[in-house]
């Protein structure tokens, strides 16, 4: 079965790091925040090319650098992989998370993941069809990783709460700019979110530095995991220091 990760209640970190590690600077400010926060959580999403690519394993500087990210022990690595809001054939989404579960035998440094970052889910669960294909790949990632994978789902948006629902590790219940995350939203996520706010996380991009505290005092008790950038996508850490030490305030 997938790990629950509920042993920690504080606010954890859920990072999209889709930047190359062109040299072992690329990643430093990840590695700076993580050293200084040893107490604080961090489910770390690496995607060397909309998943792990076409071969067995990814370039010499993944390589370097993944071994690195692995070293740290308040560090969750997992793997991307896009299900395509379930257009995806299940045997190319399967074959990605098999690829990426096969890190782990790799001797020469420590580069797996411990589990699956999965993009472009539905938010609706009425069509057999999606749940269907979903439970196909939970099987998939629980096999590939021998039951004890993490499987976080990305809807972008809170899933209809049906029971036959798939289970997850966690589920992104938003994915949105700054600007359109009104205040509106944050009540909206306290009423909607349930007491188990482990299994839920946001991510916001584009917020202004002078929101940031504001966002984070309002939505820490709301979910479990969070990510907020001053940047418009996931390709710089800039703001990471600031947002890690609000989060550790």
């Amino acid at each position: 079965m997938h790990a629950p990760l509920k042993s920690k209640p504080r606010l954890g970190i859920i990072l999209p790091l889709y930047i190359y590690p062109l040299s072992s600077e690329s990643w430093k400010p990840l590695y700076d925040a993580v050293t200084a926060h040893k107490d604080l959580q961090f489910l770390v999403i690496v995607n060397p090319n909309s998943g792990p690519g076409t071969t067995p394993l990814p370039d010499e500087n993944y390589l370097r650098e993944l071994a690195v990210l692995n070293a740290h022990p308040n560090i969750i690595t997992l793997g991307y992989v896009s299900s395509s809001y379930c257009r995806r054939s299940l045997q190319a989404v399967c074959s990605e998370i098999e690829v990426y579960a096969s890190w782990t035998s790799y001797q020469e440094g420590k580069i797996q993941v411990q589990g699956i970052f999965l993009d472009e889910c539905p938010d609706w669960w009425q069509k057999d069809a999606n749940s269907t294909y979903l439970h196909a790949v939970q099987s998939c990632t629980e096999a590939a990783f021998a039951n004890a994978s993490v499987i976080i789902h990305n809807p972008g948006a809170r899933p209809a709460p049906l029971p036959q629902r798939v289970r997850t590790t966690a589920t992104i219940i938003r994915e949105d700019s700054a600007a359109r995350f009104a205040t509106t939203d944050i009540a909206w996520t306290k009423a909607s979110t349930p007491s188990d706010r482990a299994e839920y996380a946001i991510i916001l991009y584009d917020v202004p530095r002078e929101q940031m505290m504001h966002l984070v005092k309002s939505l820490r008790d709301q979910v479990g995991w969070l990510y907020l950038t001053a940047s418009a996508g996931y390709t710089a850490l800039d703001s990471l220091a600031e947002f890690c030490d609000l989060v550790n305030a």
